[in-house]
């Protein structure tokens, strides 16, 4: 190795290597420090360690499956931290390949058997497996018989990379398997490898059942020989049971017997495992504006109306009634970050009744908001119906008023016509008295893909959250009382607050740059350069899952969580970017809470999970 390595991570690399020599099994395990405590390193000094010679007859070739975000990361580090073999080519790390589809699978052959460290993302992997199908017969045979089918018709042919058994599997984020049904989960399972590795700081997301697929991917002689239902079975009991019958003491032995975790409490030989200064987490909450708070609680309660009408009976098994539940949830939670991000198909399911409420609330004495007209203007543009305001019919043929009232052509004709008999320059609308302007019609509608947050003059209509988040900016870079010089990491959750976010902060003059899932490796890099190396460039917009896991963003000593996670897992990803060995500043993470909201039940179910894994 290049890099001197930690006691800490000395003794992990170590107990990886003492995993793959035993006879007991697994040949692998579950590596859990915590972000930014050096997995990558251990790892790394576990393959230098376990390097066979050239002479071997066993696979030298290690590949590692990460997320797309850090393909480019890791090789670097792989570079920076072993050294290149001797001509005996025992030392350090060889050949250390990007995986690629250009070659042809038998090239690949070639390719894996000459090199030590192969990387290859979690979608490249997925690519690979997308059309592996099951023939109908096997629908319901045993896992035996389908595992059995696969690898005599179906394994050879696959690309190279299922049929290469490589010395050993690490999955960076293994977490990102916990769920069995998804092709993540199978195509990883379906590698061919001696020695099994998960890698991850949270291995637990939302409750014990996570561990099934990453017990099972390591190969635990208990957990192999079990479905998901008989794990679900033996850990939590009869469906329904009383928590007292909840096996937990079960799981935390698999766990003792696979897993082995450092954390920033931990310490060794009396002294604390790493010195980072402190880190501070607070939530900060508001209470949503007049307009915002009139539009959410409206919308809200006719969704509920139309989730219960739209599923009055939910059957035995309530999956209608989660799926409803769920895609309520997900609209709530995208309107705590701005009530206008939502599709329009979303407010046309309100009334008039609804719009006048929502308009009455608005307008309510004493203090106006400064923002009202923008959030009604915005609101009656989403919400402009297809239903003639005159003969009450629906037509593809419609035209709308500068006041959003609908007209059919017939009926437009008419009162134009009815106005220029009467020597009015400009027709009345029949429901608001007010002038009909210049008409709008349904293609001129379709072109308009500008974001409804934006007011007529083209800027961002502010948030409390969006607010909230430009307040804290300002008062951290205050050059008085605060750090000039000072970086912020702002994750999002969804694209639409996002682009608020980044519209916002256009308006501001702020230099910030972003990391998406669109964007290309390439573009990705260039980002995170922009924002370690450039001074005037401090903040960096990443929507969650791209930005908040596995990178290193030490430059940063600020965090703004705009949207509340479903746990505290995805929230310690995010912290672990900016609080990480190597932080030499102290570090603030906010998480923004709009009260009142679907936010107050996000942090319930955060914290009935905290307390369900932290039995385990």
């Amino acid at each position: 190795m290049k890099t001197p390595i930690k006691h800490h991570q000395v003794i992990h690399a170590g107990w990886m290597n003492e995993q793959e020599t035993s006879k007991r099994g697994p040949k692998g395990g579950i590596l859990a420090d915590k972000m930014g405590l050096g997995k990558t390193l251990c790892t790394l000094t576990s393959m230098v360690h376990g390097k066979l010679p050239a002479r071997s007859k066993e696979s030298r070739t290690n590949l590692v499956v990460v997320p797309k975000s850090l393909k480019d990361q890791w090789i670097i580090e792989a570079r920076k931290h072993t050294i290149q073999p001797s001509s005996d080519g025992m030392l350090g790390l060889g050949a250390i390949i990007s995986y690629s589809t250009e070659s042809s699978s038998e090239a690949q052959m070639l390719i894996f058997e000459g090199a030590d460290l192969v990387i290859v993302t979690y979608p490249e992997l997925c690519s690979a497996f997308k059309n592996v199908r099951y023939p109908k017969e096997l629908a319901d045979a045993s896992d035996k018989d389908k595992e059995k089918f696969f690898n005599k018709s179906v394994r050879p042919k696959l690309p190279a990379i299922f049929r290469f058994k490589f010395r050993a599997v690490y999955l960076d984020e293994g977490h990102t398997i916990r769920n069995v049904d998804t092709i993540s989960s199978t195509a990883c399972h379906k590698l061919l490898s001696k020695y099994r590795w998960i890698l991850t700081g949270t291995p637990m997301f939302n409750d014990p059942t996570d561990l099934y697929s990453v017990l099972d991917f390591v190969r635990h002689p208990t957990v192999f020989k079990l479905t998901f239902k008989g794990f679900k079975t033996l850990y939590k009991g009869v469906e329904n049971s009383d928590d007292d019958k909840i096996n937990h003491e079960w799981v935390a032995t698999l766990l003792h017997e696979t897993m082995r975790s450092w954390t920033y409490e931990d310490e060794l030989f009396g002294y604390p495992l790493t010195i980072i200064p402190d880190s501070v987490t607070s939530e900060h909450s508001r209470h949503l504006s007049v307009p915002e708070r009139a539009i959410y609680s409206v919308v809200y309660d006719r969704l509920k109306e139309l989730a219960l009408e739209a599923n009055p009976d939910p059957g035995p098994d309530g999956e209608k009634t989660y799926k409803f539940v769920a895609g309520l949830f997900m609209v709530l939670r995208q309107m705590t970050g701005h009530v206008l991000v939502l599709r329009p198909s979303t407010f046309k399911h309100l009334t008039d009744d609804d719009m006048r409420a929502i308009c009455r609330e608005i307008n309510r004495p004493p203090v106006r908001d400064p923002f009202a007209d923008d959030y009604i203007a915005a609101l009656l543009k989403l919400q402009r119906s297809t239903t003639c305001t005159i003969c009450k019919k629906r037509t593809k043929y419609i035209r709308w008023a500068v006041c959003h009232h609908a007209y059919c052509e017939g009926c437009l004709t008419e009162i134009m016509h009815i106005a220029a008999e009467r020597g009015r320059a400009d027709a009345v609308c029949e429901l608001c008295k007010l002038p009909l302007g210049e008409l709008t019609d349904a293609a001129q509608d379709a072109k308009d893909d500008k974001p409804k947050w934006l007011n007529d003059s083209g800027k961002a209509i502010p948030s409390t959250k969006s607010s909230a988040v430009v307040d804290l900016v300002r008062k951290w870079r205050d050059p008085l009382t605060g750090d000039p010089q000072a970086k912020v990491l702002v994750l999002t959750t969804y694209k639409e607050s996002h682009k608020l976010l980044a519209a916002t902060f256009e308006e501001e003059d702020w230099n910030f740059t972003a990391l998406t899932s669109e964007m290309s490796n390439a573009e990705r890099n260039d980002s995170v350069s922009r924002f370690k190396l450039e001074p005037e460039t401090f903040i960096m917009l990443a929507t969650s899952g791209v930005g908040g896991t596995g990178l290193n963003l030490m430059n940063a000593k600020y965090l703004i969580n705009y949207d509340h996670y479903w746990n505290e897992a995805t929230e310690g990803q995010a912290r672990g970017r900016i609080y990480r060995i190597g932080q030499v500043e102290e570090t603030t993470i906010v998480n923004l809470t709009a009260e009142g909201t679907v936010d107050d039940r996000m942090k319930e179910i955060k914290e009935e999970k905290i307390m369900n894994i932290g039995k385990v």
